[in-house]
C-alpha cells in the first residue's frame, strides 16, 4: 500500500516493498546517530531516505531534509529507526566514576580547586 509524502512542497508515493528494494543494496557504512533497520541492515536515514528519492528521480538533496523527516517517513511505512553512537553513553559523563566524591570533583572541575 503506497503513502502519500510531501517533504519541502513536492509530493511523492513511497510503498514499504519499494523502500526495501531500493535499500536492500545499499551499503551499512557511515556514521550518524539515527539509523534505519531494512532486512536487518542499520542504514544511516538521512543517506538511506536520500537514496530513495534519488531512485525515484526527485531532486531533493541531503539539504532540503532533516533527520527528524527521514525518521518521520521511515517510521510510518512501518521501519523500525535505532538511535546510536557516543550521545547514548554521554549521557552519563560524570555520573559514573571508579573512585572519589562527584561533588568534591565538581568543585575542582568548575571552581579550579586543587
Amino acid at each position: 500500500m503506497a503513502m502519500e509524502v510531501t517533504l519541502r512542497r513536492v509530493g511523492f508515493e513511497l510503498d514499504r516493498r519499494e523502500v526495501e528494494d531500493i535499500l536492500s543494496k545499499a551499503q551499512e557504512s557511515g556514521k550518524a546517530s539515527y539509523y534505519v533497520i531494512v532486512k536487518g541492515k542499520e542504514i544511516p536515514v538521512k543517506r538511506a531516505l536520500g537514496k530513495v528519492l534519488k531512485e525515484k528521480g526527485i531532486s531533493l538533496t541531503l539539504l532540503d531534509y532533516t533527520t527528524q523527516d527521514a525518521v518521520r517517513i521511515f517510521r510510518r511505512l512501518g521501519f523500525d529507526v535505532v538511535r546510536r553512537g557516543k550521545s547514548d553513553i554521554m549521557r552519563f559523563a560524570g555520573a559514573i566514576g571508579g573512585s572519589g566524591n562527584s561533588v568534591e570533583d565538581k568543585g575542582k572541575i568548575y571552581e579550579g580547586s586543587p
